[in-house]
């Protein structure tokens, strides 16, 4: 296990390994990261759960989506 104190300090200690960087969040990594992402792989879900935090906006028109996969559904 690798632990880094930001996204920078992250994505230097990655540099060093093989296969791809994902990110975990929280908001606030999302945020940071996703300017540098080059793809997103997202859960939609149909439901408004009480919470306070988001994902972040993002312009899906600055995006290609490759795939769609429908789950199972609740």
């Amino acid at each position: 296990v690798l632990v880094a104190g930001s996204l920078d300090e992250a994505l230097a200690l990655a540099d060093d390994l093989p296969g791809e960087v994902m990110v975990a969040g929280g908001a606030t990594i999302y945020a940071a990261a996703l300017p540098i992402a080059h793809a997103q792989l997202l859960t939609e879900v149909h439901l408004s759960p009480e919470g306070d935090t988001y994902y972040p906006e993002w312009d899906r028109s600055e995006w290609v989506e490759p795939a769609r996969v429908p789950g199972a559904g609740l």
